[in-house]
């Protein structure tokens, strides 16, 4: 019997400037801080994250601001979240899981943008060891015109030119997380080292407007068929979200209910703050 995969989930991300003064050092996620969340088998983002990880865990402290929880927070309908919150997909190119998501979200009514966290944009090229490599500001349209020059029955049989023509419809450009300045109420990712480079960009900022945002990685594979299928169940997990009359609180309860039905997608959570 197999067993039912759970969402790993983090505790808050309290903003530098709210953390107490006295803290000086940080605690050790394992013997100062009993009760945060094991790592399991998500222990290779250490290998990763290295340095990273230790200020991250640096700000596992729930935040106990009277500025943030004094006051009550007014619920809202479901229609009324679908308008107003700001919803954002995310993957390494910003060309494949980002927006099949991103479009089928923005059919939905969703409020979306989408981005990518890689240093570059790659996309698939005659052999595996071969991509073709573009910067983020160049137009989609004009990756369409290229390859479709350069060889248009591969770029057509591996899927890349019914892509980029998928993608030029919905916005100009792939765009790179680390140099937006927009701010978000969700963020759904569509791989863990995208999950960590945003959570540590995050991190980085220094959550100067001390304004929460929800970090959620739905792990994808990077293909046409798993994209589409990500996609749907992204949005599955966007409507649940609307439909809750106060999200920020039930969001661990949500998350956990779309987790179920959704077996071999694993999850991540962290909340972070812009």
């Amino acid at each position: 019997m197999s067993q039912e995969v759970k969402p790993v989930i983090h505790t808050f991300a309290c903003p530098p400037h709210l953390r107490p003064k006295s803290s000086k050092k940080s605690p050790s996620p394992s013997s100062s801080n009993p009760g945060s969340p094991a790592l399991g088998p998500n222990k290779s983002r250490l290998k990763f994250l290295k340095s990273p990880i230790l200020r991250a865990r640096s700000l596992v402290t729930p935040p106990t601001s009277p500025e943030l929880f004094s006051l009550p927070k007014p619920k809202r309908m479901p229609e009324e979240n679908k308008k107003l919150m700001q919803f954002c997909t995310v993957c390494a190119s910003n060309q494949n899981r980002s927006m099949a998501a991103h479009l089928l979200l923005k059919e939905n009514g969703f409020n979306v943008a989408s981005f990518g966290t890689g240093s570059t944009v790659r996309l698939p090229g005659p052999a595996i060891d071969k991509p073709v490599v573009y910067q983020f500001n160049v137009p989609y349209n004009e990756m369409y015109r290229e390859l479709s020059t350069r060889d248009t029955r591969l770029y057509t049989a591996n899927g890349v030119l019914n892509m980029l023509d998928r993608n030029r419809r919905i916005k100009d450009h792939p765009e790179r997380w680390q140099d937006q300045n927009q701010v978000f109420d969700v963020v759904f990712t569509c791989q863990e080292r995208c999950f960590d480079s945003v959570c540590i960009d995050l991190l980085h900022r220094g959550a100067k407007l001390s304004r929460p945002v929800h970090v959620i990685n739905v792990e994808i594979e990077d293909n046409h068929v798993e994209a589409a299928a990500g996609a749907d169940a992204i949005l599955e997990l966007a409507n649940m979200i609307c439909q809750s009359p106060d999200p920020d609180t039930e969001i661990i309860e949500i998350l956990s209910a779309w987790q179920k039905t959704h077996q071999k997608l694993p999850s991540l959570y962290q909340m972070c703050y812009f």
